[in-house]
């Protein structure tokens, strides 16, 4: 009954406006901190976790975007960053259903997930303080695709879960190999030739950092259309 309620007024602009103002940005603040300091804290007990409950559940997958960008520069998670990201490949031997029993069994939780057209791309699974991004890797003959949902500023969606979409355009790697973090004893799933992989996102200049780094300006951008995806909150 709360969920159905919440749900219609998520479809309120007015009153989510209100919210957003008086409450919600102080809340998604203190959240964003939170995910911050547990990142910078408890981030490779993480990805142990999640790198053993991928393996043993038989998925491919890999250590994906900003967070690959700076375990591979650094050997430490961006300062600025507040989730983990993975690459995942979804087909027949490995579903979604299958990802989100992984992610049960060791206590985190579906949080949202993106999609259009019906097709699932993306999704969150959560736990109180931390959020792991998993995001649907896929090939053809030259290159590797990933699909990534943003706003438009002018842009009067009808819905406030919905967002333009953009299939990222990215190196095809050969396959998938463990790396030793630089300072850590553990091995995470990365690309083979992985700085490839990350130029192809983030330009050559990679190793150098960038916080004002706008993903529209990358190599990979390549924006769809009139696509219009569809995020749903659990």
């Amino acid at each position: 009954m709360m969920t159905s309620i919440k749900n219609k007024l998520k479809q309120n602009k007015l009153i989510v406006a209100i919210y957003m103002k008086l409450y919600g940005h102080k809340k998604e603040v203190r959240r964003v901190q939170i995910a911050k300091d547990t990142l910078r804290n408890e981030g490779f007990d993480y990805l142990v976790m999640v790198e053993d409950a991928l393996t043993n559940a038989g998925a491919r997958y890999f250590v994906n975007f900003g967070s690959l960008l700076g375990l591979l520069r650094s050997g430490e998670f961006i300062s600025w960053d507040f989730d983990i990201d993975y690459g995942i490949y979804i087909d027949d031997s490995f579903s979604w259903e299958d990802l989100r029993k992984a992610m049960n069994g060791i206590g985190m939780t579906l949080a949202r997930q993106f999609s259009f057209d019906g097709l699932v791309t993306e999704q969150t699974y959560k736990t109180e303080k931390l959020t792991i991004d998993f995001f649907a890797h896929s090939e053809d003959e030259n290159n590797s695709y990933e699909y990534v949902y943003f706003k438009k500023k002018e842009y009067k969606y009808d819905s406030l879960d919905d967002a333009h979409v953009c299939r990222l355009k990215m190196y095809k790697f050969p396959g998938i190999t463990k790396r030793k973090i630089t300072n850590r004893d553990i091995d995470i799933s990365v690309p083979v030739d992985a700085e490839k992989y990350l130029a192809s996102i983030y330009r050559e200049d990679w190793m150098i950092p960038n916080p004002n780094w706008i993903s529209a300006e990358g190599p990979a951008w390549n924006e769809l259309d009139n696509v219009i995806g569809h995020g749903e909150f659990f």
